[in-house]
């Protein structure tokens, strides 16, 4: 079932649907793909996705080893449909292309340390190339999306009933700034 939502004027309008993107080692893949409904003025661009999930989730919340944001594709392509998974996978980009969707949002990132080859054979690489290839790009928010207030870790805890929720261990501090001032008499 498609269900449509509209945006605002400024925005195209979005529909969106359940599908099963793919099975890989007997674990099936349920994600949300969303497409563009012709007929809106305006296109949506990837860099608008961007933003409302960098409103949501900070890229500053991620561990300092994490690799989350735009890692394959350009923030001003127009969007033509978003699929959300778990994981980047053969079975997710190959879904995405069927279906001509143009934008994987991925909790786990595909890179996590840079490549230095991209080369057939390397089971990274050959993620990479498929997504280049399809011009599909991917965007991921992994730890800065665990601890988000009413991210990953908020949602589990309401799903198992949790109440008077905090957290274990600090995660992410702003710097304080001590200003001084002094006026004329």
């Amino acid at each position: 079932a498609i269900n449509s939502a509209r945006a605002s004027s400024s925005q195209r309008s979005i529909a969106r649907e359940r599908a099963i993107c793919g099975t890989t080692g007997g674990i099936i893949f349920i994600g949300e793909t969303y497409r563009t409904v012709e007929g809106d003025a305006a296109a949506m661009r990837i860099r608008k996705i961007m933003q409302a999930l960098e409103e949501w989730a900070p890229p500053k919340l991620a561990e300092d080893w994490d690799n989350v944001g735009l890692l394959v594709g350009d923030p001003e392509t127009e969007v033509t449909g978003i699929l959300t998974a778990l994981d980047v996978t053969k079975e997710n980009i190959c879904y995405a292309k069927e279906h001509g969707i143009n934008l994987i949002v991925a909790h786990h990132p595909i890179l996590f340390k840079p490549l230095k080859q991209l080369v057939a054979g390397d089971p990274v690489a050959d993620l990479v190339r498929l997504l280049v290839q399809n011009d599909i790009a991917c965007y991921a928010a992994h730890t800065n999306l665990d601890i988000a207030t009413a991210g990953v870790n908020d949602l589990l805890a309401e799903q198992i009933g949790l109440v008077d929720v905090k957290g274990l261990v600090p995660t992410h501090n702003e710097p304080f700034y001590k200003v001084a001032v002094f006026t004329p008499q």
